[in-house]
């Protein structure tokens, strides 16, 4: 049997290993909210590399400070490290799955990933760990947006706006959908509104000149293409549309290409209509309003093909025509310029960080 004073001897020695592992283990978790705090100071300073170090060193002495990993997800996510940031916040998310903040970084990062389908899932599960999170709310409406499903995503604008009616952003984005459904009186509504809350905001000035150079009031377009790029002088899809309205006849065949594209017929018809008021003999609209009849009248593709090739004798003029309707009303420049007009009104939509 061990006497009293080698178990006294042996029990001390076995506690001062456990302090000094205790010790160990405080003092790395110390440094590691030390570096964490460092990561913080650089990220505010913009400086997002010397971020990602700092969170990174942290995290290697303490895996479980969540607080570090969810500010590398975003340093990588701010660093265009996406698939980095993917795998910080799936990380976070087997921790904390109800955190609304995390889904709603996830689906962003998966909308900036071109992979709206995924955003539409994160941004769901955001909603429901917190149905009255606006922000998720508006970034599901963007996501719906960018797949072209315009109802979803007015709704979701709405719901948004249900919660912070005063959201200037919200209601730039549902200006957008209502210009592109062609409800061009209620997206000036949700422009003016935005205007009220925030009127440095080139976004709604740009937004203003879209739906009246659509309208054909083109003195109001050029007057808010030149206050957006007051605000910002850098603006160049503002800038590119503003030298664009002298000249209307292609402005109005892409604004009608851009309608066609979105199914709205009518609105196309009724801006085909300008351009033959500029050049009655206009082969583009000719051929756009063809299009634009048929596809109302509900007459097949094929069928219109088949038309096209009933005429041998015309078969060259038939390719042409068989370009030009695989890729509908698709206008080619009048000059050598390659601005490409629906590319430059193709609302991105803009997503709500909430971190």
């Amino acid at each position: 049997m061990l006497s009293i004073t080698r178990l006294l001897v042996i029990l001390g020695l076995i506690g001062c290993v456990f302090i000094g592992n205790a010790h160990a283990m405080g003092e790395e978790k110390f440094l590691s909210k030390n570096f964490l705090g460092l990561g913080i100071k650089a990220y505010t300073k913009n400086d997002i590399g010397a971020s990602i170090y700092y969170f990174k060193e942290a995290l290697k002495l303490d895996s479980g400070l969540i607080e570090a990993r969810k500010r590398l997800g975003f340093a990588y996510y701010r660093n265009g490290m996406l698939d980095e940031a993917v795998n910080e916040y799936t990380a976070v998310c087997k921790i904390a799955p109800n955190s609304e903040q995390i889904h709603n970084m996830l689906g962003i990062i998966y909308y900036t990933m071109g992979k709206t389908d995924k955003a539409i899932e994160e941004y769901q599960k955001a909603i429901n760990a917190n149905p009255t999170n606006p922000k998720c709310y508006n970034n599901l409406g963007v996501a719906y947006y960018a797949n072209n499903m315009l109802d979803l995503a007015q709704t979701q604008y709405q719901k948004a706006l249900e919660l912070v009616p005063t959201d200037s952003e919200v209601h730039i984005n549902l200006g957008a959908v209502y210009h592109d459904k062609g409800l061009l009186q209620e997206s000036i509504h949700e422009y003016e509104k935005a205007l009220k809350q925030d009127n440095k905001n080139s976004h709604i000035y740009f937004g203003l000149g879209v739906v009246y150079a659509t309208y054909g009031e083109l003195k109001k377009a050029r007057l808010y293409f030149s206050l957006a790029l007051k605000c910002d002088p850098e603006y160049e899809e503002a800038s590119d549309l503003l030298s664009l309205l002298d000249n209307p006849k292609r402005l109005y065949l892409n604004f009608a290409d851009k309608y066609y594209r979105m199914n709205n017929y009518d609105l196309s018809l009724k801006l085909y209509s300008r351009v033959l008021k500029i050049d009655p003999t206009c082969q583009d609209v000719l051929i756009g309003m063809g299009l634009c009849y048929c596809q109302k009248a509900g007459v097949p593709m094929q069928d219109m093909m088949a038309e096209l090739y009933k005429n041998k004798d015309t078969n060259k003029e038939n390719v042409s025509l068989q370009a030009k309707i695989n890729y509908p009303a698709k206008i080619i420049p009048e000059t050598n310029s390659d601005m490409d007009i629906c590319s430059i009104i193709a609302y991105k939509g803009i997503v709500q960080v909430d971190f």
